[in-house]
């Protein structure tokens, strides 16, 4: 039976072992997101409702919120690719994307808080 052809399944290739840590750190910055839309929607809430008498709305809490947020979703982003990810090498693009935007935000909130802690 030379001449026959059988049509093999082809076997996917098997994830590394730091496909799991990339999945965790990629849960962690869906979290963190979330707790951002949370406080910034908290923010929003609270300038419909009493308005901005008390002077709840700060342009600079503002501005240091959405500089971590705005990392932080381009992490959560990328990190559903970790989750949908079918080989390693998509796996690794994604979850380097994913760590560079966590170190992003990091750095942000840091120097956002040096910066305010300069000009009190």
């Amino acid at each position: 039976m030379s001449g026959d052809t059988v049509k093999r399944a082809a076997v996917p290739e098997k994830l590394d072992q730091w496909h799991d840590f990339r999945k965790s750190v990629a849960l962690l910055s869906m979290v963190l997101f979330f707790f951002c839309l949370v406080g910034l929607g908290f923010l929003a809430y609270q300038l419909v409702i009493a308005g901005d008498d008390r002077r709840v709305f700060n342009p600079w809490s503002f501005f240091r919120a959405m500089s971590v947020t705005l990392p932080l979703g381009v992490a959560a982003l990328t990190g559903i690719g970790v989750y949908r990810a079918a080989n390693n090498v998509e796996s690794k693009r994604h979850g380097r994307i994913m760590a560079l935007a966590l170190l992003t935000a990091a750095v942000l909130l840091l120097v956002t808080g040096l910066i305010k802690d300069g000009l009190s």
